[in-house]
């Protein structure tokens, strides 16, 4: 910043050579306030800077955002990380009337009547991402957005009544909602003919009507995130039947799944997963070794994490461990039933282990984590830690720090 206010005041000739072009660019790697300031020293950058198409605050007042709608014009990307519900939506008003290019928005918190305005005159906007809206209204969603390729919200437990009024966008290919009360009118999806193409589905935290979201997603979805979501069998059995490809599963903390559920996810996405996380489930012995063993991609990652599978016994780790055999490399069993037992299996089956967190498993104590330290030589990281009380007795902990000192531990 201090080089590029230099140039302007000593070789100025230097900066108004420059093509338009570049200058842009230079502009880009710039705050929005050190392109504010950099525009007083230089009648050429001054010239250019309402041209910027891409602004990005880390936050931004009503006042701050008069003066960006006065000296900015044609912007396609605008982001504020912070602030959003202190800015008046008559600002919002005036971004939208003056830019109503803008193709890309992304704010912290924003007030629902600011969403109105944006979708009023915004009709190019294809980006839309909102932490969180202030005084939830949600006509106001449902008041242009025509052309959106990507929508993010986070509707802090508010209901959502708009959801079937986004699948039914032709152009929409990333939906993600979270902490939703999804309520939809059954009527306004069954007349939804040709749902909206999602490739990414995000639902984490969401209640309700979820069904009827699941029901219209299509073969082209390849991500999915259920987490912490009261979705079933008999939703995971529609899903397989509606979306075949998916190849991305989050349903962490997904406890109504239960054994025909993961064998219809083991049978129809194992294949081809490419990301699988189950910790929380309601998963058992013999669930688990079915649906790791049609997983081969997950496999050759080498990374398992089953926190808070309270439902694994002996058998089910072993036989999981079993499947990964050489493969694995982490190791995640925080607060489960894994005892001494299944750490001797590991260590003498998983030589390759480079991460283990057996944090919060009262089955565990020196005995188990000492094999596993003087059979998998790779090992890098080991964390035993819940609650401020390690796995570890304070005579293991002085052991493991003298034996292994180039270990990264949390002791």
């Amino acid at each position: 910043m201090e080089k590029l206010v230099s140039v302007a005041n000593t070789e100025s000739k230097t900066i108004e050579c420059l093509p338009i072009e570049v200058l842009l660019i230079i502009l880009e790697y710039l705050s929005p306030q050190e392109r504010f300031n950099l525009a007083l020293t230089s009648p050429t950058i001054s010239n250019v800077l309402p041209y910027c198409k891409t602004w990005i605050f880390s936050k931004k007042s009503s006042k701050t955002m008069t003066k960006f709608n006065d000296t900015v014009k044609r912007v396609e990307t605008f982001v504020l990380r912070q602030g959003g519900s202190s800015i008046s939506p008559v600002s919002f008003y005036a971004l939208g009337m003056f830019h109503n290019e803008l193709k890309h928005f992304e704010c912290n918190d924003i007030k629902s009547e600011s969403v109105r305005h944006l979708a009023q005159f915004c009709k190019n906007l294809q980006f839309l991402s909102i932490s969180s809206i202030s005084s939830f209204d949600d006509k106001d969603l449902r008041n242009g957005f025509q052309n959106l390729q990507v929508l993010k919200i986070n509707c802090y437990s508010n209901e959502m009544k708009s959801a079937d009024y986004f699948l039914s966008l032709k152009q929409l290919k990333v939906f993600e909602l979270q902490d939703a009360v999804i309520n939809i009118d059954s009527n306004n999806v069954s007349v939804i003919e040709e749902p909206a193409p999602l490739e990414v589905l995000g639902l984490s935290y969401c209640k309700g009507s979820l069904m009827h979201i699941i029901r219209k997603c299509t073969q082209k979805l390849r991500s999915l995130d259920v987490s912490f979501t009261e979705i079933g069998d008999e939703e995971v059995q529609i899903l397989v039947e509606k979306s075949p490809n998916i190849k991305c599963l989050n349903i962490e903390q997904c406890v109504l799944i239960k054994s025909t559920g993961f064998a219809h996810i083991g049978k129809k996405y194992g294949p081809n997963l490419d990301y699988l996380n189950v910790k929380g489930t309601s998963i058992f012995n013999s669930a688990i070794s079915d649906l790791f063993g049609k997983c081969p991609k997950i496999i050759e990652q080498g990374i398992l994490n089953l926190s808070w599978c309270m439902d694994l016994t002996n058998d089910g780790f072993v036989s999981v461990l079993t499947i990964f055999n050489r493969c694995l490399k982490s190791l995640v069993t925080f607060n489960t039933y894994i005892s001494n037992a299944e750490l001797e299996v590991l260590s003498n089956i998983c030589p390759n282990l480079e991460e283990l967190d057996i944090g919060g498993c009262y089955s565990v104590s020196d005995e188990g984590i000492l094999s596993v330290l003087r059979r998998c030589k790779d090992l890098k990281i080991l964390r035993t830690v819940d609650h401020a009380k390690s796995r570890l007795s304070p005579e293991g902990q002085a052991s493991v720090k003298e034996r292994f000192p180039l270990l990264e531990v949390d002791f």
